[in-house]
């Protein structure tokens, strides 16, 4: 159970890391021990849609309320439940009339660098999950 609780606080710390700031990773790991999480008032990152390469960004994000219940000692036959409640997102254009090329380039280097941070998170689910699978074998 212990290892579990690990395993799926340092996956939820990533993904909600990557979205939201100024998250209290020690307050999801300790919350996640018992099963259930609750964080109001999360500010979405102005960099989340930056890897879409769209000439917008988010002026304002917050998500109001998010619920995680994971139920340790039934994972295998209840669902892990996550409840988002009230996303609201004010997204602004961004002027590109006056961009130099090198605006351009740092866009695009932008947009590179999120699809790097997207593969790296993706590889360290995949090697919490092969930590995970070792240590239930």
């Amino acid at each position: 159970k212990k290892m579990q609780s690990r395993v799926v606080a340092e996956v939820a710390d990533m993904i909600i890391g990557s979205y939201v700031e100024n998250i209290n990773h020690n307050e999801i790991r300790s919350s996640l021990t018992s099963g259930k999480l609750e964080i109001n008032n999360l500010v979405l990152k102005k960099t989340l849609f930056d890897r879409l390469g769209l000439p917008i960004t988010i002026s304002r994000g917050i998500i109001k309320n998010v619920k995680l219940s994971i139920p340790w000692g039934k994972l295998n036959t209840e669902p892990v439940v996550i409840d988002v409640d009230e996303v609201l997102i004010l997204i602004t254009p961004i002027d590109t009339s006056q961009w130099t090329p090198k605006d351009f380039e740092q866009m695009a280097l932008k947009i590179k660098m999120a699809k790097v941070k997207e593969l790296d998170n993706i590889f360290r689910r995949e090697i919490l999950d092969f930590i995970d699978q070792k240590s239930n074998s």
